[in-house]
């Protein structure tokens, strides 16, 4: 993707039925800074990039450095990420737990309530979502502090808000969301699933075919 930024105007998706909120962000595709790893020692930034080139070279090769940095750095959210990456190659109920542990630790952090929430869809666990996100359906309302956020943060929310209203059978939310990554990231990989799922004729019950998936 090239370097840019984009002003998102999203509405707050209410479960109550309250009226929409407009609410707008800035969606960057410049580099941001993640301050919990910026106050890594040296040596150990070094080594996370060095373990992250690893991952797809030689998962399991990189797995116990990281468990040991995991145990060293309980509440840093990059490391639940990496080994939850090396662990889809080689052990897959390994992952599920590493993502569930993420959330468990980090539960304010986007990226494990993600990937949680992915994985509640992924199991059946419909009613879990919700409270992941504290029922709220719009970034700036779940973080009103922030008023910009990483290409990858917007793509990671609204890709896994699709699957979530496809999943409960909410069509119009999905393709409300849905609209916003083909206007914003038309070339994603998570767009082109998402045009997938929303496809008429195709299966829509995508948890049924991603545990399909991880159970290869």
């Amino acid at each position: 993707m090239s370097k840019k930024r984009a002003k998102v105007n999203k509405q707050k998706n209410s479960v109550q039925g309250r009226a929409p909120v407009q609410n707008s962000y800035e969606v960057s595709w410049e580099p941001m800074v993640d301050r919990k790893f910026q106050n890594l020692p040296k040596n150990i930034q070094e080594e996370l990039d060095r373990l992250y080139e690893q991952i797809s070279k030689a998962p399991g090769d990189a797995i116990p450095r990281l468990m040991e940095l995991k145990r060293e750095y309980p509440k840093l959210p990059l490391i639940y990420n990496y080994l939850s990456i090396a662990y889809g190659y080689v052990d897959r109920e390994k992952q599920k737990e590493c993502i569930r542990e993420n959330y468990e630790k980090n539960p304010g952090y986007l990226f494990a309530r993600c990937n949680y929430a992915q994985l509640c869809i992924q199991l059946g666990e419909y009613e879990k979502v919700p409270e992941l996100f504290d029922n709220k359906w719009d970034l700036k309302v779940l973080y009103p502090r922030r008023n910009r956020f990483h290409v990858t943060e917007y793509v990671s929310f609204t890709h896994v808000m699709c699957l979530y209203f496809d999943a409960i059978g909410d069509r119009e939310r999905a393709e409300s969301f849905y609209k916003g990554l083909q206007e914003n990231v038309p070339d994603a990989d998570e767009t082109k699933e998402i045009q997938r799922v929303l496809s008429p004729g195709s299966f829509r019950r995508l948890g049924t075919r991603l545990i399909a998936l991880l159970e290869k």
